[in-house]
Parts: structure tokens; C-alpha cells; sequence
């Protein structure tokens, strides 16, 4: 079993950390990836526009919307986007100001988006999220995806990518102008006609961006979406292929929900992973592999070790 070393810089996401070469070759040297997973498939919806980042978040929220309309029984963690604009959520922001006789510390509880955009700038943007929520509701309810349906979604992926990566530079002018492409519109409508029954059907048990629990809570991360035993993530790539990078990533997230069990908010949720999968969004394909046929009980072993040695935002990353 290798030498874990705790030396070096730190991992702020589990996406992050899955990114960092030391974690790569390890994983890669212990647990590879197998060399032929699925035969190549033809892609279905191609994509309209180079909003790459944007559109799959987009099609994540449509698609969690679409699953909340088809099931009585869904079971939804708040939006991630909503934690942007949500007032109750006010992070402190600190700051020191120099005086001729001392350094004077400062705290502001404000909105982020407010105290980047400005007061008046961010009711715009308030105001248009409260539009696009009740957009929301309605296709939740009849199922008629519309225009402003997907709008609601490009929206709500703006936000979103605001929230996680925490800087706005390239996502200011759709927030200040509220101009969204058609183009992109029109491919959200696209990835919706290529969904496959086998994600929207009934049942007891679905969750919809899930968290890991005690893990999530040392490192940031969150699932798309688990029906059943089944925890899948969403890829809108024009390539249907599994790289080192993707497989690393379903490691990593079945690792998190054994060790950190399957939570929405605060509450825990008594549920055991056994088959994880990728959904090809633009080939309409879900992909899954139950785990005891690629994992014996030493690998098991080693990967729980290994995620939770390193599964630590405040845990150090040999340096490369």
C-alpha cells in the first residue's frame, strides 16, 4: 500500500483535488482505469455554441427540474444558484483600512453579488432570479418546456458558476445586460429530445444534487443526481468517451458517500451506493458499472484510506 506524504499545498474542492497530478498517478497506479468501458457512440445533439461550461451546468438544472415534474417522490437540496442571491446567506467580508495611527479591521455582512454589481445593479438581478423561479414552478408542474424554461436555467448556470469558482470576469454580461443567445436556448431544448426514459422514471427513490455528508463539509462536493443505489454524474461533452479524469471522479464520489454517507442539506438519508454511471447528455446515453465488479475488497480498502487522508481541504498536497 503506498506512503501517503503530507507535504505541500492544499485542495480546495474534490474537483480540484482529483485534478492535482500526485492524485492522478496515484489513483492511476492503484486503481486504473480499465481500457475499454463502452462502445463509441454517435453524438445526437450537437452542441450550437462554444458556451461549453455554461451549457452543461444549464442542462444539469433542466434536467433536475424535468425529473422533479415526472416524480411525486423527488427529493431536491436548495439550489445552488439561489445561494448567490439569497440575502440570509450573507457572507462576511473583511477588510483593514490604514489610518496615519492604526490599521483599522472591518467586517460587512453583504451579498456578493451586491457588493460586486452595487445595490441597485443586484435588485435587477434579484429580481430577474425571482422571474425565473416561478418559470420554474410552472414547468415543474405542467411539464411544458418553453423558451423562458431554458432561460431560466442559463440563468440559474451563471450563478451558479459564480458561486462555485467565487470570481464573475466572463459571466458580467449576461448578469448586467440579462442578454441570453438563442443559440443556447435552442440547445437546451435539443439535449431535452435525446433524454432517455431510464432517468426520468418513478421512483421512491431519487435525490437531486446530493452532498456526502461530514465529506462534503471537509471538501466541497456535491453529486448531480442518484436514483436508487445508482449515483450518476452529468456530462454535456461532444465526446462520449471516459478519460483518467473521469474515472478518478467516480472514485472519488463513491469514496465520499461511503465515507461521508448521502445527505440533502442537514439531513442524512439511508441510502447505499453500489452502481455508479455517467449520462452523456449529447448522446442520450447513461452509462453504468456496478462497483463490486471492478473493485475487490483491497482496492475498497485502499481507496476509503486514500480519500480519507486526503479528502481535507485544510490537508496539504505534495508539491510537483
Amino acid at each position: 500500500m503506498p506512503r501517503l506524504d503530507n507535504s505541500g499545498i492544499y485542495a480546495s474542492s474534490l474537483t480540484r483535488l482529483i485534478n492535482m497530478a500526485f492524485i492522478s498517478k496515484e489513483l492511476k497506479e492503484n486503481i486504473p482505469k480499465p481500457r475499454k468501458l463502452f462502445e463509441k457512440r454517435q453524438i445526437l445533439a450537437e452542441p450550437l455554441t462554444t458556451n461549453y461550461s455554461q451549457q452543461g451546468t444549464a442542462f444539469d438544472y433542466l434536467l433536475r427540474f424535468t425529473i422533479a415534474h415526472k416524480n411525486r417522490h423527488v427529493i431536491e437540496s436548495d439550489l445552488v444558484a439561489s445561494h448567490v442571491v439569497n440575502r440570509r446567506n450573507k457572507p462576511t467580508f473583511k477588510f483593514t483600512i490604514s489610518t496615519p495611527f492604526r490599521d483599522v479591521a472591518i467586517s460587512k455582512d453583504i451579498n456578493r453579488l451586491e457588493l460586486y454589481f452595487g445595490k441597485r445593479q443586484f435588485l435587477k438581478i434579484e429580481e430577474h432570479y425571482k422571474k425565473y423561479e416561478k418559470e420554474i414552478e410552472k414547468y415543474k408542474k405542467s411539464g411544458k418546456l418553453t423558451t423562458n424554461t431554458a432561460k431560466a436555467c442559463i440563468f440559474f448556470a451563471n450563478l451558479d458558476i459564480i458561486y462555485r469558482a467565487g470570481y464573475f470576469e466572463n459571466k458580467m454580461p449576461v448578469l448586467e445586460k440579462f442578454k441570453i443567445d438563442p443559440l443556447d436556448v435552442n440547445d437546451l431544448m435539443n439535449l431535452t429530445k435525446v433524454i432517455p426514459n431510464e432517468l426520468t422514471i418513478n421512483s421512491k427513490h431519487i435525490i437531486l444534487n446530493p452532498t456526502f455528508g461530514k465529506m462534503s463539509k471537509r471538501l466541497p462536493a456535491d453529486g448531480d443526481l442518484i436514483i436508487g443505489d445508482l449515483l450518476i454524474d452529468i456530462k454535456t461533452t461532444k465526446e462520449c468517451k471516459i478519460r483518467s479524469y473521469e474515472w478518478n471522479q467516480l472514485l472519488g464520489y463513491y469514496a465520499f458517500a461511503k465515507l461521508g454517507g448521502i445527505t440533502v442539506g442537514d439531513k442524512n438519508k439511508k441510502m447505499k451506493i453500489n452502481n455508479i454511471g455517467i449520462y452523456f447528455s449529447r448522446h442520450g446515453y447513461l452509462w453504468t458499472f456496478n462497483i463490486d465488479e471492478y473493485l475487490n475488497d483491497n482496492k475498497k480498502e485502499w481507496l476509503m484510506k486514500f480519500f480519507k487522508k486526503y479528502g481535507n481541504s485544510e490537508k496539504k498536497i505534495p508539491k510537483i
